[in-house]
């Protein structure tokens, strides 16, 4: 028996969309898609899986009637990636129900641990923050002027992990990967301030507490200059903590 691709269903491929890097892969590796394409399957990742014809032409196109080109965009898709779009119904495009997809991996990671560290102590959480930190991974989204709003989406998740770990105790074992991943956020973005409190607990957590002390000034003094604000209560109560 053949797919609507031409394919022996056993042959199809199983997807990966990585959307912090931008990339579709397979099992061979990552795909060369061609650029709408790549676009079409990252604006469909980004929104759950599944989205309108119309939605998708506005996203992409940003015109709502053109849907010949989109038309166009998705044979590509199927045809680069056979299997990987789901045939249109009522005018909805659908991923493969088995695409993995990096955002619901780290969704399904924050949902674990709301109450507590998961068992790996939160070297998962660390492992995401890592690749949320740099924005120079996913350059060929620059170019869509619809992924501004998944930036805001990004910063979120930055700040939940962050968030996690200063609720929970860091793992000594964690510390310098933790520590790693504050500065891999900072050097993006000065002025996240859940990176610096993750830092700093890192560095209690390694017993560098004159660093701790330090990075907590300079948080201050940053803030200060650059938006003329005060620390917030969780950095400050960091900061009597390193003192």
């Amino acid at each position: 028996m053949r797919s609507a691709y031409g394919r022996p269903y056993a042959a199809l491929m199983e997807y990966r969309i990585d959307i912090l890097k931008a990339t579709v892969s397979s099992d061979a590796g990552v795909l060369a898609l061609q650029s709408r394409a790549l676009e079409f399957a990252m604006a469909l990742a980004t929104h759950g899986g599944r989205l309108s014809a119309r939605a998708l032409g506005e996203l992409i196109y940003a015109d709502v009637d053109d849907l010949a080109r989109l038309r166009v965009t998705a044979f590509r898709l199927r045809e680069q990636a056979p299997g990987l779009l789901v045939r249109a119904h009522n005018g909805t495009y659908v991923l493969h129900e088995r695409t993995a997809i990096d955002f619901l991996e780290i969704e399904t990671a924050l949902r674990e641990a709301r109450s507590h560290l998961p068992r790996d102590g939160g070297a998962r959480l660390l492992d995401h923050l890592s690749r949320l930190a740099d924005p120079h991974a996913r350059h060929a989204t620059h170019r869509w002027s619809w992924f501004e709003g998944i930036e805001a989406r990004i910063a979120s998740y930055r700040a939940d992990i962050c968030a996690i770990f200063l609720r929970n105790t860091l793992p000594m074992e964690l510390a310098l990967d933790a520590l790693a991943s504050a500065r891999m956020v900072l050097a993006n973005d000065r002025c996240d301030e859940g990176a610096y409190a993750l830092g700093v607990r890192a560095l209690m957590a390694l017993d560098r507490r004159a660093e701790a002390t330090r990075l907590c000034r300079t948080y201050e003094e940053m803030i200060r200059a650059e938006i003329c604000a005060e620390p917030s209560p969780d950095i400050r109560t960091l900061l009597e903590a390193a003192g």
